[in-house]
């Protein structure tokens, strides 16, 4: 039986939901300057050595882009997230992805396989300039009525995670369902939506 895991709506990196817009910014001005930041009781403080600098958040949050401590790419999903995949995937994994990105390079450090639907234009050839052999990206406009969705149509029973993470997500979940193993998975990015309810059943 198909699987479903879901992931809600990712922030900034190690954002917690109720940070204030300008406090990233105070935290990272400060960290970078060597000072802890307690923040609440029992925090154990914020500083150039905590977690958050361990796992890349700053570097993340400083260059714009997600990637770990080392400067190696990584999915924008949240932590917990990214550690709770890296303890279920294998080498010999297939992985379809709508939405290409930064977890394109990450699952081809990881997987056998990953093919990529995009469906920006100008960002499917940025992609490209950077793929590795093990990965395929491909365009699709997302405006030809359901092409994107119906994209994984040449694959049957063939990948064992299937990220939906781009256009047109509810009839992404219907038709990649023939591409996915019968003990695949669907990882949904952004699951809180009320608007993917639809694709959920």
């Amino acid at each position: 039986e198909i699987g479903l895991w879901a992931f809600p709506a990712v922030r900034s990196p190690g954002q917690p939901k109720d940070m204030g817009l300008g406090l990233p910014d105070l935290l990272l001005k400060h960290a970078q300057q060597g000072f802890q930041i307690t923040w609440g009781s029992g925090a154990g403080g914020l500083s150039q050595h905590s977690g958050l600098q361990e796992l890349g958040w700053f570097r993340s949050y400083r260059e714009r882009i997600p990637v770990n401590a080392d400067g190696e790419p990584i999915p924008w999903f949240t932590y917990p997230a990214i550690t709770f995949l890296e303890a279920r995937i294998a080498p010999e994994m297939r992985v379809f992805e709508y939405g290409s990105g930064f977890s394109t390079l990450w699952w081809s450090k990881r997987v056998t396989q990953v093919v990529s639907c995009e469906g920006d234009k100008d960002w499917h050839a940025r992609m490209n300039e950077n793929t590795p052999d093990n990965a395929e990206v491909f365009y699709v406009d997302p405006e030809d009525g359901d092409a994107y969705a119906r994209s994984c149509g040449r694959f049957e029973k063939h990948f064992d995670i299937a990220l939906i993470d781009g256009a047109d997500r509810n009839r992404c979940a219907i038709h990649i369902l023939d591409a996915l193993k019968d003990d695949g998975v669907i990882i949904w990015d952004n699951s809180d939506r009320d608007k993917y309810q639809d694709g959920y059943d």
